[in-house]
């Protein structure tokens, strides 16, 4: 017989994977022919701990069942109720006939709190059981007392316009508080169009101080270019109504304010001093108009300007009195120049 490590050595080990399991299989055949189970693997059972103790929810027996009034005996709907107890709180509402339902509640007195719709909140003592109790919600909640009305009255007038300005293109009249609008008897914010004949009607204006804004076409709904402001920049204002003009009433007849406009403007004629002969018009260049502050610089946010005609004119409106800078850009050329608008006035800025 050949030696076990000299058969290992001859036989490959993919033949001898079949033999072995075909030698195990044999064995668990004859122990189950001699009756004997085979061999399995055994798991250990886990330690028996004591059970986990049931939580206490403070759920009673009792139940509460009733009704909820008001002084004069008529039941409330929608009323909420609650009964407050140690480990949690009892909640409903009641139905259309004021009728509730409160169940697992211990059997002693409860406190039950109350809130009704138009009634202060109400605490009543109750005895859960077979009875069920009437519970009454008698204090009212007091309604809010109504402020008085602000009395608007209307207000008409007609805008004198300058030469420059042309009441056709649409302007507007803007009414701004000047308390703000969280005051009561600051007044209410108004705008108005302006008609072609100059003419504007806001149907009710509140009482209160305000300031008055005269904007052009492209400014409606916003605040600047105010064209009746002054070099100051400020704003006129209004009294609403003036004092000594009697008390508002909306069917008297509106009141009387005319505005004058005080806008100014911008323009000139560009010419191409490097052109030899022939047109030396500058067309298509862009010229920017800035206000500047009091310290000098420009307000960006308050930009202007246009573009040169075909001829090298420009123009820019609807300026108020003050002090700008304009600014030209044609290609690589570049011009700038510091000027001061005067009210109803065009200046040409010679650029």
């Amino acid at each position: 017989m050949r030696p076990l490590r000299t058969l290992f050595r001859g036989q490959r080990l993919g033949q001898l994977v079949p033999l072995v399991s075909l030698a195990t299989l044999g064995v668990i055949a004859v122990l189950a022919l001699a009756g004997e189970p085979p061999p399995v693997a055994t798991f250990p059972e886990p330690p028996r701990v004591a059970p986990l103790p049931a939580p206490d929810l403070g759920l009673g027996s009792a139940t509460l069942t009733g009704v909820v009034v008001d002084g004069g005996g008529r039941p409330l709907a929608d009323a909420g109720l609650v009964v407050l107890l140690e480990r949690r709180a009892a909640w409903t509402w009641t139905d259309a006939e004021g009728r509730f339902t409160l169940d697992e509640l211990p059997e002693r007195t409860v406190e039950v709190a109350i809130v009704a719709r138009g009634f202060e909140p109400a605490q009543v003592a109750a005895v859960p059981g077979p009875t069920p109790v009437r519970l009454t919600v008698s204090r009212r909640i007091d309604p809010a007392p109504e402020l008085p009305g602000l009395a608007a009255q209307g207000l008409v007038g007609r805008v004198t316009f300058t030469p420059l300005e042309t009441p056709a293109e649409g302007y507007e009249v803007a009414f701004l508080p000047v308390l703000g609008v969280e005051r009561i008897d600051a007044g209410r914010p108004a705008r108005a169009r302006v008609g072609e004949d100059g003419s504007y009607h806001v149907p009710d204006l509140a009482p209160g101080e305000y300031e008055v804004l005269l904007l052009p076409p492209e400014s409606r709904g916003g605040t600047w270019p105010n064209l009746l402001a002054g070099a100051d920049g400020a704003a006129p204002r209004h009294e609403h109504p003036a004092p000594g003009e009697g008390p508002t009433d909306s069917e008297l007849d509106p009141l009387e304010l005319d505005l004058r406009s005080r806008a100014g403007a911008l323009g000139g004629r560009l010419s191409d001093p490097r052109r030899s002969g022939g047109a030396t018009w500058l067309s298509g260049a862009l010229v920017r108009v800035e206000p500047l502050d009091a310290a000098g610089r420009p307000e960006p946010a308050r930009l202007l300007w246009t573009v040169s005609d075909a001829e090298g004119a420009w123009s820019v409106r609807h300026l108020p009195a003050g002090r700008y800078r304009a600014t030209l850009a044609a290609g690589d050329e570049r011009r700038e120049r510091d000027v001061i608008v005067r009210e109803r006035a065009r200046v040409d800025p010679d650029l």
